[in-house]
């Protein structure tokens, strides 16, 4: 972890999908985007309770857990914000 490659391998399958959407055409893009919402809002949903449940003074572990919960809250946040967006432009 203190020494990550220099040229780090990334890859998103989800990611990938969306940008093969303009390969589809709207009627078929729309259901696809909102299984990518409804996904994400499921997520969030999950991690809030998860989140709920760890103690207003938590321990090093229970922190740890929170601040993870936290980059996947606003991840899916921001990935069904865009979804919604995604659907709109195709109406």
């Amino acid at each position: 972890m203190m020494n990550p490659p220099a040229d780090p391998q990334v890859r998103s399958e989800p990611l990938l999908r969306m940008f093969l959407l303009s390969t589809l055409d709207a009627e078929d893009a729309r259901p696809l985007l909102r299984a990518h919402a409804d996904s994400a809002a499921a997520t969030i949903d999950w991690l809030r309770r998860e989140t709920a449940e760890i103690p207003a003074d938590p321990d090093e572990t229970q922190l740890a857990q929170r601040i993870l919960n936290e980059i996947g809250l606003r991840q899916n946040q921001a990935e069904y914000d865009w979804a919604m967006w995604a659907i709109a432009q195709l109406n």
